[in-house]
């Protein structure tokens, strides 16, 4: 039986219309996160795209886009977390990817976090990704990431 995917990444770059399109092909059971800006640029990758800057300024660009074509929740590095928010996001599901243990190699994360600093800025979900691959494991390294996370601040 083929199951709808509860969740859809959609770029938030690619335009209203392109997130209205995917909210649209969601439907009512499917929730659309649109992706920011990938924390994996820093300030000098983001001004050779054509994102000069400061990358906080771009993800809450990007977010308001995003929420306005209909998104119900967006991706963005937990540094910017609280300007999401407080620029309009505070419905929205916000998920923070780029998140590492203390301790852990950054990997190719510019604008990353801890997962205590991610949940404590305020993410609801997050993005643990290079940690679960690397970590000798999915089980070791998620006990060595929510072992570092409390909850998150309201």
């Amino acid at each position: 039986m083929l199951r709808r995917a509860a969740l859809l990444a959609a770029p938030a770059s690619g335009g209203p219309r392109r997130v209205e399109a995917a909210v649209g092909g969601a439907g009512a059971a499917g929730r659309v996160l649109a992706v920011t800006v990938l924390t994996s640029l820093d300030q000098a990758a983001l001004a050779r795209v054509g994102l000069a800057g400061p990358a906080e300024a771009a993800v809450v660009r990007l977010a308001r886009l995003a929420v306005e074509a209909g998104a119900g929740g967006l991706v963005c590095s937990p540094l910017e977390v609280g300007a999401v928010r407080a620029a309009g996001g505070q419905g929205s599901l916000l998920g923070g990817p780029g998140v590492r243990p203390p301790g852990a190699a950054r990997g190719a994360q510019a604008r990353g976090a801890t997962p205590a600093q991610a949940r404590r800025a305020g993410a609801d979900g997050l993005g643990l990704g290079g940690p679960l691959r690397g970590a000798g494991g999915p089980a070791s390294g998620g006990r060595a990431s929510t072992h570092t996370t409390s909850p998150r601040q309201k």
